[in-house]
């Protein structure tokens, strides 16, 4: 098992097939969008056309979705740990230490 998001991106990039970075950037956005639509079209259906919720299919896609932020992460420079951090910081500055409750999800 991955603990480590560091020790992730390096996985990661031993399976991404090598590109000059632009075509890495641009092939890594487009399924960004891609992966996102279908974690979107999962909720759709179960919210909007009354479909069975299908976790195994959203834990599936989360992963397609992170494969592909790991990768444009360290085409342009980054780790995934620096990201995580940088974004903690970001949003305790905005919130806090805690959100409010009203922002809270119900959980399907």
């Amino acid at each position: 098992m991955i603990k480590e998001l560091d020790q992730y991106q390096k996985e990661v990039i031993k399976t991404l097939k090598p590109m000059e970075l632009v075509e890495t950037n641009k092939y890594c956005c487009m399924k960004l969008c891609e992966e996102s639509g279908e974690i979107s079209s999962l909720f759709s259906k179960y919210y909007f056309h009354g479909k069975e919720f299908n976790k195994e299919k959203l834990k599936e896609e989360i992963g397609d979705l992170f494969y592909y932020i790991a990768a444009v992460s360290n085409t342009n420079g980054f780790n995934l740990s620096e990201i995580a951090t940088f974004n903690i910081e970001k949003l305790r500055k905005r919130h806090g230490e805690k959100y409010n409750q009203e922002f809270y999800m119900e959980k399907i």
